[in-house]
């Protein structure tokens, strides 16, 4: 069971982990090559979705993943993220996950680190 957490904030990150094992943090300071990035606020990316998919088709063919269990985020970016994209379900959809967790800001940040 593969979950992934996703922090959109400044120094932005998602976390991908399979069966309570963390596999890789990947910043995407380091995937843009820009400093202190995000995907939703703090310098965010251009195209914030084509960022995600590109992050997440790395994650697919790296691990292997078709789905998530969970995804993780914290309660800013969801609101924010479900407005951008529909609704909840088309952005579950989106990333390819079964439920949501919905965390506070600071938990956002450990959860993505």
């Amino acid at each position: 069971m593969f979950n992934l957490s996703v922090y959109s904030g400044h120094n932005a990150s998602f976390t991908i982990a399979k069966d309570d094992k963390v596999l890789e943090v990947l910043e995407v300071e380091r995937f843009l090559n820009y400093k202190n990035s995000g995907l939703l606020w703090y310098l965010p990316a251009h195209d914030p979705k084509k960022v995600i998919k590109s992050i997440l088709d790395y994650f697919q063919k790296k691990y292997n993943v078709d789905v998530y269990e969970n995804l993780i985020t914290n309660q800013d970016d969801t609101r924010t993220y479900i407005n951008n994209f529909g609704g909840q379900k088309t952005w579950l959809e989106f990333f390819n996950a079964k439920n949501l967790i919905e965390v506070f800001h600071q938990e956002g940040h450990s959860y993505g680190a």
